[in-house]
């Protein structure tokens, strides 16, 4: 079967991708000999994940960029976490601003690229079979902050 069809064959995913309220979707897919992971990135916000890594410390390395309008002095990127997709309430680890670099792009006008280091999860994330959720919480022109940092959203 197509990676297409696998993703629109299973009810849950379908009824996210096709949700109104997600302007940007990202679609990851990586394979080896044993398995094959696939990625959805479902943003109501401009920005891209282009890398997501486990850093030799433990912890979690994400890079992206934020795109026009989210990429403004209002707005941006505030917190990350990341948490099981079937207990959101359950975070595995998380970071607030004091644990991200934001820096303007040096190749596209109106685009910032980020990278947040979230410390080492409080259990195995890379290698587990339930689906984890990677949040990045992007705050708007007039948005006031909504997270609470060590607690739940």
């Amino acid at each position: 079967m197509d990676a297409h069809g696998l993703l629109l064959e299973l009810q849950d995913e379908m009824t996210q991708l096709c949700d109104k309220k997600y302007t940007h979707l990202g679609i990851g897919f990586a394979s080896n000999d044993v398995k094959v992971l696939i990625v959805e990135i479902l943003s109501s916000r401009g920005l891209a994940v282009d890398r997501l890594n486990q850093s030799e410390d433990g912890g979690i390395e994400v890079a992206g960029r934020l795109f026009h309008g989210v990429a403004d002095v209002k707005s941006g990127l505030y917190a990350a976490r990341v948490s099981l997709l079937s207990n959101p309430k359950k975070t595995y680890t998380e970071a607030g601003a004091d644990h991200m670099v934001v820096m303007e792009s040096k190749e596209v006008k109106n685009e910032r690229q980020f990278i947040i280091n979230m410390k080492p999860p409080s259990e195995e994330v890379f290698n587990c079979p339930d689906p984890k959720v990677l949040e990045l919480f992007v705050r708007g022109r007039g948005d006031a902050l909504k997270i609470k940092y060590g607690g739940e959203a």
